[in-house]
């Protein structure tokens, strides 16, 4: 079973569904299932039951959500098969997705000549 994906990155969209791809596969070339499961906040994870499969592609969204959000989902992969499934579950991290309260345009970064590492950026666009 093998489940390749592009993280989404963090945005400032709060209109638009987060669109959450991923190639899923078996290597033995067996049937193959897929479900997007995400949670807000840190609260209980919500199966995702509007996905689609075009090939090995799946495909499934997250409903957009106001600013300040903290959205967390991974995407769980099943062989179909008359032997026991072989299931990519739940992961002991999950890739997540930040919904700021405001955008910050340009952030630099160098380390000084004591070693630590200086942040500086432009006002954020609210």
């Amino acid at each position: 079973m093998s489940v390749n994906h592009q993280i989404l990155t963090n945005t400032a969209n709060t209109t638009t569904p987060y669109q959450v791809d991923a190639e899923v596969f078996s290597p033995t070339g067996s049937a193959v299932t897929a479900k997007l499961f995400y949670r807000l906040n840190g609260g209980s994870f919500i199966e995702n039951r509007n996905d689609k499969f075009f090939g090995r592609i799946f495909g499934a969204q997250i409903p957009a959500q106001p600013l300040g959000t903290f959205v967390e989902y991974y995407i769980e992969g099943t062989t179909v098969q008359i032997l026991p499934a072989h299931r990519v579950t739940r992961p002991s991290s999950y890739t997540h997705l930040m919904l700021p309260n405001s955008t910050i345009c340009k952030v630099e970064w160098y380390s000084n000549t004591a070693g630590k590492i200086v942040l500086t950026w432009d006002d954020p666009q609210l």
